[in-house]
């Protein structure tokens, strides 16, 4: 969150309001928007519960609760590409309403749904310091793309959003990569029946918590979401440690209700 928190007031600094405000609606609450919907539910709480109420055992359980991820990788991968191609489209129809900085920048759903479902597996199975070092990368990548536009300020800040935008879907797909290789690419079912609830509970803190953006978006300038993104940032600091302990509990309490 320290990173983020940086990376917002160096822009801030060296990008114009509307550039800014467009940065942020775009990556901040749109891509971000987008890719936890896709993930239906299992980076709130279904993989965790998972891991919690599974008899199996040692890398069984790991493969389990991996597989489960898949279901849902494929699911929520579907998704975004027909929000891309309906965003596409829209693009198209109404080319004066779009920008390549916005293009560019609503397109890290797609790394950050990877991202979202890498580090709901890593938090099921307690090692929630492995998801946060998985987000630190995804935010050192941001942080270093926007050091070099400090140094370089000729260059187009579309281009440098481009360049993160392929780094950033690089990394998540390594990653990935590099569980699946040891636990498998096949797909499986939740045994939970109750998903419906994680789902809607998900997105229900969601709308909650990326509601006023869009409501900006519709009455208000790209200024004004530049500065309401800003405000956001220190509050989303403050609430960070409750947020981190209460996913590093999530696994525990669901095996212990399970079983005791």
């Amino acid at each position: 969150q320290l990173t983020a928190l940086v990376t917002t007031v160096l822009l801030t600094n060296h990008l114009n309001q509307t550039q800014f405000g467009q940065w942020a609606f775009a990556t901040i609450t749109t891509a971000t928007v987008l890719a936890t919907i896709a993930t239906f539910g299992a980076g709130g709480g279904v993989l965790s519960k998972s891991w919690g109420w599974t008899q199996k055992q040692g890398i069984e359980r790991s493969k389990y609760v991996f597989n489960i991820m898949n279901g849902y990788l494929h699911k929520g991968t579907i998704f975004l590409l027909l929000v891309g191609v309906i965003f596409a489209g829209y693009c198209l129809w109404f080319p004066s309403r779009f920008n390549n900085l916005e293009l560019y920048a609503s397109l890290f759903m797609f790394p950050y749904f990877f991202a979202n479902l890498i580090q709901a597996y890593y938090v099921s199975e307690k090692r929630v310091s492995w998801a946060n070092l998985n987000q630190l990368c995804l935010r050192l990548i941001i942080l270093a793309c926007v050091g070099y536009y400090i140094f370089e300020p000729n260059t187009d800040f579309s281009t440098i959003v481009f360049v993160m935008l392929v780094i950033l879907s690089c990394f998540t797909i390594s990653v990935y990569i590099l569980n699946a290789s040891k636990l498998g690419f096949k797909s499986t079912k939740s045994g939970n029946n109750d998903n419906l609830s994680f789902m809607v509970l998900h997105w229900g803190n969601l709308l909650f918590l990326n509601v006023s953006p869009f409501i900006l978006k519709i009455f208000c300038t790209d200024t004004d979401i530049g500065i309401y993104n800003v405000a956001s940032q220190i509050v989303v600091i403050s609430v960070f440690f409750a947020q981190a302990l209460s996913a590093n509990t999530r696994s525990l309490i669901a095996h212990g209700f399970k079983h005791h």
